[in-house]
């Protein structure tokens, strides 16, 4: 009997400790699945680390941030070492001075406003119309065009406002605007409220903010619309009118692609804020445009047409010197014409003067010069 017994004993033992082995074998298998689980919805979402009472935040200073807005693709700035060769500022002083010199201009310069969307309408040029967009894609292919966009801040300081506060009807006029730009189907240099800083009479823009507010309503309104062959422009001044904390007036560089100064009398190249500006635009990666520029002193045209003993080359060797010295600057609009009168007395055309105009285009055989051409698009980066 006793050895029935001992017997029943070890052969229970043995299944007993074969299912104990299985049940241990069972469990470690779970235990393995349940971490290799928690391992996968870990890296999913980490946890974020628990500070303990004892430590203590390292207090950091906050980035100073921009404000947001639509981000233009393309700037169209031309390669390295290149420079753009843009005339202006008219129709007619366009189509004259190519009856004088050759090659053909990379582009023209064009005005227009938002209140009125003067020069934008289809159609041909009428009497003494000076700014007609159709002209430009019907006569000129392989150009772009570089515009300046007023908002009436000369005669009437309310647009200025009313932009600031995204005033639906202006909003209306830049949808038109934008669709407009779209169909010249060419690169666009638009200046948004052009001349920023300039504290002429009657003041342009007394307060910043409200310029800056009303530069991104534009820009961030002609984006939304599709004018994506639009590069901004943010075109301020360096003269003696000039409010010198220029960057007071500064949109951010989201809708800001390029900078721009204007030139015209000779000192404003030794002038230090014309420096300061572009060092700016330097820093911030941004191409540089001399937007508006013509050769006088004072009041007087000294392109030395009306009296051609009084030929001022320095003026240009001084504007040349200035383009070959900075390479940031891509792009040069000079004015022959157009509305150019209403503040200069005498002519400042380049081909109205046999000297000047011999000079000017010795000056313009120059590899860094980039004139109209079938490939101008595509060199710019417009496809």
């Amino acid at each position: 009997m006793r050895s029935l017994i001992n017997f029943w004993l070890q052969h229970n033992n043995v299944k007993r400790g074969i299912i104990v082995a299985l049940i241990v074998l069972l469990t470690f298998n779970l235990l393995l699945t349940g971490c290799g689980k928690k391992e996968k919805e870990d890296e999913r979402i980490p946890t974020p680390r628990q500070t303990t009472a004892e430590e203590k935040p390292v207090p950091t200073k906050p980035e100073p941030t921009l404000p947001s807005g639509p981000v233009v693709p393309h700037s169209f700035e031309p390669s390295y070492g290149k420079v753009l060769h843009v005339i202006g500022q008219s129709n007619a002083a366009f189509d004259e001075y190519l009856e004088n010199v050759h090659p053909k201009p990379a582009g023209a310069m064009f005005y227009t406003t938002v209140t009125t969307l003067k020069g934008l309408k289809s159609g041909p040029v009428k009497g003494t119309e000076k700014h007609n967009l159709q002209h430009y894609i019907d006569e000129h292919p392989n150009t772009i065009l570089q515009i300046g966009v007023g908002l009436g801040a000369k005669k009437d300081p309310t647009i200025m406002i009313r932009a600031a506060a995204r005033d639906p009807e202006l909003e209306e006029n830049i949808k038109q605007m934008a669709l407009r730009f779209k169909e010249t189907n060419r690169p666009l240099y638009v200046r948004i409220a052009f001349e920023a800083n300039c504290l002429c009479k009657p003041n342009y823009y007394d307060d910043p903010k409200k310029y800056r507010d009303a530069y991104r309503f534009v820009a961030e309104k002609l984006r939304e619309y599709g004018a994506d062959n639009v590069a901004f422009v943010w075109h301020v001044v360096s003269s003696k009118t000039a409010n010198q904390d220029f960057m007071a007036y500064y949109p951010g560089d989201d809708v800001v692609d390029w900078f721009a100064i204007s030139i015209f009398s000779k000192n404003i190249f030794e002038l230090p804020l014309t420096e300061e500006i572009y060092q700016e635009s330097v820093k911030r990666g941004k191409p540089f445009m001399i937007a508006e520029s013509t050769a006088k002193q004072g009041k007087a045209g000294i392109a030395g047409c009306k009296e051609p003993g009084k030929v001022d080359w320095d003026w240009f060797e001084k504007y040349f010197e200035f383009i070959r010295t900075h390479s940031n600057v891509k792009m040069f609009s000079y004015i022959g014409g157009g509305h150019i009168e209403d503040f200069v007395d005498g002519e400042t055309a380049v081909d109205c003067n046999s000297e000047i105009l011999e000079k000017w285009l010795e000056e313009l055989e120059d590899s860094r010069y980039v004139h109209s051409s079938p490939g101008l698009y595509s060199s710019l980066g417009y496809v």
